[in-house]
């Protein structure tokens, strides 16, 4: 697996930021995305206040009233088939704001938010993240989930390949990502980091059948 310096890729996500197009919700959300690795940074008060004062200097609200804007984003992603993409956008960067002004940290809610969010609306850049993530696990041990034929199943082996958005190869057996008969759900590192979230699966079966068009 490729070793990072922590220090370096915190620095790297910091200037990331700092050359973000601020004004593009998604792009905010994007860079969130990255940090999930990373989150503990936010417990440092220096960074968490510079994110914070860099988001808000840029326009973005936090949540004024936790209770109801807890409760209006809840009916946001409960109607997401209504719903502005943008608002739920911005609902989501409030809380994030608020957690880490109030709290220097991201719970485990505020994760999965930011993941569930950027599977569902910015496709190509989580599921490309993903393959990144399959790929710097090739020769290590995972654990896989998924469906076949209506049939839930856990397994493990040794990753051997990964084709992007296609298939992976674990002990030697092709195993297809988004299959007609088997649908890979999660793959997670013998460390237990998530590696791949299939959230297509549970809108659009087929990635070739909506907007990640893929050769």
């Amino acid at each position: 697996m490729k070793a990072f310096s922590l220090e370096g890729e915190v620095q790297n996500l910091i200037d990331e930021l700092s050359s973000l197009k601020l004004s593009n919700a998604f792009s905010v959300l994007e860079w969130f995305y990255k940090t999930i690795d990373y989150k503990s940074m936010f417990e440092d008060k220096n960074i968490s206040s510079y994110v914070y004062s860099t988001l808000r200097e840029a326009g973005y609200q936090t949540m004024q009233d936790p209770v109801s804007d807890l409760a209006n984003f809840k009916k946001l992603m409960n109607s997401a088939s209504s719903a502005r993409e943008i608002d739920v956008a911005n609902a989501l960067i409030r809380q994030i704001l608020y957690a880490i002004n109030e709290y220097h940290s991201l719970d485990t809610t505020l994760v999965c938010l930011i993941q569930a969010f950027n599977e569902k609306y910015n496709k190509q850049f989580a599921y490309g993240i993903m393959m990144e993530n399959l790929k710097e696990c090739i020769g290590e041990k995972i654990v896989y989930t998924g469906m076949k034929n209506g049939e839930f199943f856990i397994r493990r082996g040794i990753l051997t390949y990964v084709s992007d958005f296609k298939f992976f190869t674990v002990n030697g057996e092709e195993i297809e990502l988004f299959g007609d008969e088997t649908t890979i759900l999660t793959i997670e590192s013998s460390t237990g980091k998530t590696l791949f979230n299939n959230n297509v699966s549970k809108e659009e079966p087929r990635p070739e059948k909506n907007v990640m068009q893929f050769s």
